[in-house]
């Protein structure tokens, strides 16, 4: 049975540089639990 105290947080990063396609559409990511 779910817990109703616990609550899970999901931060998603993705890296963006301005005027640079070509490294910035590279297939990563970056997720955070807390």
């Amino acid at each position: 049975e779910p817990d109703p105290e616990l609550k899970i947080v999901c931060k998603q990063i993705s890296p963006f540089i301005p005027h640079n396609y070509r490294e910035s559409s590279f297939p990563v990511a970056v997720f955070t639990f807390m």
